[in-house]
């Protein structure tokens, strides 16, 4: 299967080709030099330097890592092809998610996962993960009755910040598109200031794709994953309500640098990798009782295995994304040649015997919104790790104190500063990889962690 897969659409190797070299005359025109000059010229990173010396780090710090992560996974295949009686030919990309998916299952209790269900049930969850970003953000919420919405179950909330409206959030748990993301939030109606001295308030709403409850005596309980998906999802309802703006164009999202307009809502979903905000959210659909501290430990702390071989594939893809963008245009590697030698020095495991042409399906590198920009989505990573580790724990406890500046630097100036220029004033420093490399278990000295 991984063979097929990774060997069809052949052809599209030669239109990426075509693409790169369209795209370095295009900004040529435009006075620059290559590609990725041009296009994280928008960006926080103002250019490619920036990027590679950010991937560049991160390479160097998890090789260890990775190293030793696949190190374990061998092992594991050499175990099976002794009990097979059959020769160890070495480890390869084909081998990789399987092993992964083992060693994960070792580290972590086999009934953890349906055991963690029974303290998450859906609407609970819900209303507890409203409750903590209340708390946070030091807003109430009111669920507004007879308002309009697509559905009569749409639940919709009033935000208040000491009395005054701020917005609205549509919550719709069980939409019933068949397609799509599982949870997902967007901004309805953007904020600002009308002509006339009023502010026309912003709406958001999140759509989940959950199963209504038969009956009342069967609740809808989630994986941890889901829980995840609502916090990360009801952040980015909260990113959109308490941005600030006087222009609509400016609000939140909008006019946020690619390499940072996820930072807020992946920040705010650590909080469903940490005990004690786990234990807030949770409550046992029986008993009422919150996760145990050793349970949600256990689901926490596996949560690093296999990162680092992970996070090198993104690097690799990264840099490899850079690397035909940034070329001016005098090399002979072609795109697919190219990929496989970058690949099998910075992914630490080999394609195998059989050539592939995974080039060839990476629609991400067609795209003109993300050709050269690939590396925003780690950086994405990088950033919220540092901003979370840096002020939303504290000795080991959650800091919800934070919250209030995170809301002024980061959430409230939307796309109307420098986002770069709001995640230091948050930080009191320039951001740092070293929160990121520490929470996929890397050696950081003194780093925080979460």
């Amino acid at each position: 299967m991984f063979l097929v897969h990774n060997t069809r659409c052949r052809g599209n190797v030669a239109l990426l080709e075509e693409a790169v070299g369209l795209r370095r005359e295009k900004v040529r025109l435009l006075g620059f030099h290559t590609h990725a000059e041009y296009a994280l010229q928008p960006l926080m990173a103002r250019g490619p330097h920036a990027a590679h010396a950010m991937l560049s780090e991160l390479r160097t710090r998890l090789a260890e890592l990775g190293t030793g992560e696949l190190e374990q996974l061998e092992q594991l295949k050499q175990a099976d092809m002794q009990a097979m009686g059959r020769v160890y030919e070495g480890f390869f990309e084909a081998d990789r998610s399987y092993y992964a998916a083992r060693r994960l299952q070792q580290t972590r209790r086999a009934d953890d996962d349906d055991e963690c269900r029974g303290y998450f049930e859906l609407e609970p969850v819900v209303q507890q993960i409203l409750a903590l970003f209340q708390e946070l953000f030091a807003v109430s919420l009111a669920k507004q009755e007879g308002m309009h919405a697509w559905r009569p179950d749409v639940d919709v909330y009033e935000v208040r910040e000491a009395g005054v409206l701020t917005g609205h959030i549509y919550v719709d748990l069980h939409c019933t598109a068949t397609r799509g993301p599982r949870v997902v939030a967007a901004c309805l109606r953007p904020g600002y200031d009308c002509s006339d001295g009023t502010r026309q308030v912003p709406a958001a709403a999140l759509v989940a794709r959950f199963a209504r409850p038969v009956d009342s005596s069967v609740p809808v309980l989630l994986a941890h994953a889901d829980v995840e998906a609502l916090v990360r999802e009801l952040g980015r309802a909260f990113q959109h309500v308490l941005c600030a703006t006087k222009w609509a164009q400016f609000h939140s999202s909008r006019a946020l640098e690619q390499d940072f307009v996820h930072v807020p809502a992946q920040t705010l979903a650590r909080l469903a990798w940490n005990v004690e905000a786990l234990q807030r959210i949770s409550a046992h659909h029986r008993t009422g009782e919150p996760i145990p501290a050793a349970l949600a430990g256990r689901l926490v702390a596996a949560r690093p295995q296999g990162a680092a071989l992970d996070h090198l594939r993104q690097v690799f893809l990264s840099l490899y994304d850079l690397a035909i963008h940034n070329a001016d245009g005098e090399s002979h590697d072609s795109v697919d040649e190219l990929f496989d030698a970058m690949n099998a020095s910075i992914s630490l495991v080999p394609a195998g015997a059989t050539r592939t042409f995974v080039v060839a399906r990476l629609g991400q590198l067609m795209s003109e919104r993300l050709a050269a920009r690939y590396f925003a989505f780690l950086a994405a990573q990088v950033y919220s790790a540092d901003l979370f580790a840096a002020r939303f724990v504290k000795d080991g406890k959650l800091a919800l104190d934070a919250g209030a500046a995170f809301r002024e630097h980061v959430l409230r100036l939307g796309g109307s500063e420098d986002s770069m220029d709001g995640m230091c004033a948050f930080l009191g420093r320039q951001p740092s990889c070293d929160a990121f490399l520490a929470s996929v278990g890397a050696d950081c000295g003194s780093a925080a962690t979460e």
